[in-house]
């Protein structure tokens, strides 16, 4: 009986934790987000890839590669800060006990759990 009553409390406990409203607000705010990125990403490519024949194409993917690699660093940046609630991903907080960590570059780390 007692095994019951934790695995109802384990399950609907969810319902009071903020954690999970934070993920529900980060997944409301990832599609509209996912919209805009396939939009621009491919009109960038659809527009950059046939104009190279004038030269006009390289800029134009120049600058759509740009934008795609600040796109990944907001967005690297929201997720850290909406799912796992860190304000920075630099380890502050010290290593992880297994002393495990995914390097991002050299700035940035996220510990491996």
């Amino acid at each position: 009986m007692n095994d019951l009553g934790n695995s109802f409390a384990n399950f609907f406990g969810v319902a009071v934790r903020g954690q999970t409203y934070l993920n529900a607000l980060y997944l409301l705010m990832s599609f509209p987000l996912g919209i805009f990125y396939f939009v621009f990403l491919v009109t960038g490519l659809a527009l950059g890839f046939p104009l190279i024949i004038i030269w006009i194409g390289l800029l134009i993917l120049a600058a759509v590669f740009a934008a795609w690699y600040g796109l990944l660093a907001f967005e690297r940046h929201l997720a850290i800060r909406q799912l796992l609630r860190r304000s920075h991903p630099s380890g502050a907080d010290g290593p992880h006990p297994t002393g495990r960590t995914l390097n991002l570059n050299h700035s940035s780390r996220i510990e491996l759990t």
